[in-house]
């Protein structure tokens, strides 16, 4: 008890606590009828024993002393207790061999018997103690009713009472399933108040002579005349008491640690789920805003790049008023491609609506901007269509429309000189598509993250293509909504190929022979 003082209490209240024990110390020995010299020893072993205990718990244990976890319970015992019981022991045989008043033939079982009721007394009631004094931390993680509560303390002890209040029968075992019970159920310091408990009942009982302690069979031995047969026999309950403190106090522990991970993981799952949720929220709102956003601005884009044209028409235009008008269109229509590219991003979730189309119509119109751009820098470029590709076929038209239109723009940004080239055919019942050109090329670190969404080879305010780095994106978020697959074949300096298969409902047609449509530069056709 003095132990559990000195480590919860302040100094003042802590100090008062040490005064009144050394005092109850003193006038128990003094009413023993103990000689005068051990009177004062007695109480100056037991004060030098809890205060190397306290030292060495402050050291070792932390100053929390958090009796929560088996290991922490542990190392107090091994680390603080079992030191200073060892010598205050050690200095109580040293002052019995000064002294001659025991045998020397007793005097290894008494001091053994002095460690183990020191030992225990200090192991069983300091960290009960504590976790009484702790039980504030404990109210979380209650599971069972006050009935509960009731219910199984009074079950053990009729338990034990049964047991410690017979000698017939050694059954000390069966105190064990109704502890490891409230252990399970109960609080570490409802379940450390069970196990005080059980010592006073069990060590009441045995000093009175009941019990299964009583049974024990002790072998003769004339060292040992002289100590009383109690006293042998009491390393039976001492036994008994480890084995309490050494199951009750752990399961307790674990149970109630378990109880307070599977609360905070309830917690923090219900934090995730709320933060998913207002991250999708956030999510949808972000999406509403930049479709409502592009939708309303690709309005005024279209009306400055139709007027802009217009104008540019205009005979009474001279040459610079011309290339000024004509500056202003190019730039709204590039404007006009970014704000539906972002549209297109907004939208990308839609589900894929199949319908009949023909190929060859939906071809020439996705690949149109690109080869009006690609005849303007001075570029060759042709689409060319397999016999077998010819016809209608069920698929999304949006979509396909989108990914041509998407691959030919990138490939005639990325192209200085040479050609580009789109090339329709079947294999193995697909549609096969392949986009190819003879510009700039790719390095291996820039085809890592070609499909990631704003990413761009030259990322820099200097860079000398436009394009925020969405297209290529969007042409294979459609891909795989379609099921297909796309991939790319590019070396530095020598072009890039992108070739992506979809997998066509296709309604048969009469076949047509292959025709090429070649457009070269300044041909005006």
């Amino acid at each position: 008890m003095l132990l559990a003082a000195l480590l919860q209490l302040h100094r003042r209240p802590a100090l008062l606590v040490t005064a009144a024990c050394v005092g109850i110390n003193v006038a128990a020995n003094v009413a023993r009828g103990d000689p005068p010299a051990f009177v004062w020893i007695n109480a100056g072993l037991n004060l030098i024993q809890v205060a190397v205990a306290a030292v060495l718990a402050r050291r070792f244990c932390g100053a929390a002393l958090d009796m929560r976890r088996p290991k922490r319970l542990l190392r107090f015992v091994l680390l603080a207790v079992a030191p200073a019981v060892a010598l205050s022991t050690l200095l109580a045989g040293m002052f019995a061999v000064w002294a001659g008043r025991l045998p020397m033939g007793t005097l290894g079982f008494r001091l053994h018997h002095l460690f183990d009721m020191e030992l225990l007394a200090m192991a069983i009631v300091a960290p009960s103690l504590l976790l009484l004094a702790r039980a504030h931390r404990f109210r979380e993680d209650a599971q069972a009713s006050a009935a509960e509560v009731a219910a199984l303390l009074t079950l053990l002890a009729v338990v034990c009472l049964w047991v410690f209040g017979q000698t017939s029968a050694p059954i000390l075992f069966m105190a064990f399933p109704p502890l490891i019970l409230l252990a399970f159920r109960l609080s570490p310091p409802w379940t450390a108040a069970a196990v005080m408990m059980v010592g006073a009942i069990g060590g009441a009982a045995t000093l009175t002579g009941h019990g299964p302690a009583m049974l024990t069979r002790l072998s003769e031995d004339p060292h040992l005349a002289s100590v009383p047969v109690i006293m042998r026999q009491l390393n039976v309950f001492h036994l008994f008491l480890l084995a309490v403190v050494g199951t009750a106090l752990p399961i307790t522990t674990l149970s109630s640690e378990r109880r307070r991970l599977v609360a905070r993981l309830r917690s923090r799952t219900h934090a995730a789920v709320e933060a998913r949720l207002r991250a999708e929220q956030a999510d949808a709102a972000k999406s509403r805003f930049l479709a409502l956003m592009s939708h309303e601005m690709r309005t005024p884009l279209t009306g400055v790049t139709g007027y802009a044209d217009l104008l540019s028409r205009r005979p009474s235009l001279d040459a610079e008023g011309r290339r000024q008008v004509e500056a202003v269109r190019q730039c709204g229509e590039a404007m006009l491609r970014l704000v539906e590219d972002l549209l297109e991003v907004s939208r990308g979730g839609d589900e894929v609506v199949l319908a009949p189309v023909d190929v060859r119509d939906l071809m020439q119109t996705a690949t149109a901007p690109a080869f009006e751009w690609a005849e303007i820098r001075g570029l060759d470029h042709r689409l060319t269509l397999a016999p077998e590709a010819e016809g209608a076929a069920s698929i999304d038209a949006r979509r396909l429309r989108q990914i041509v239109h998407h691959l030919t723009l990138n490939a005639a940004k990325f192209t200085s000189k040479g050609s580009i080239s789109v090339t329709v055919d079947r294999l193995d019942d697909r549609l096969r598509v392949t986009v190819a050109d003879t510009g700039c090329g790719m390095p291996p670190e820039t085809l890592a993250g070609l499909f990631r969404l704003f990413e761009q080879a030259d990322a820099s305010t200097s860079r000398a293509h436009e394009g925020a780095g969405v297209g290529l994106v969007l042409a294979k978020g459609h891909i795989d909504r379609l099921g297909g697959t796309l991939s790319v074949e590019s070396q530095q300096g020598r072009g890039s190929v992108f070739p992506w298969r979809s997998p066509p409902r296709r309604r048969p047609r009469p076949r047509r022979p292959r025709r090429t449509i070649r457009r070269s530069a300044g041909c005006g056709c």
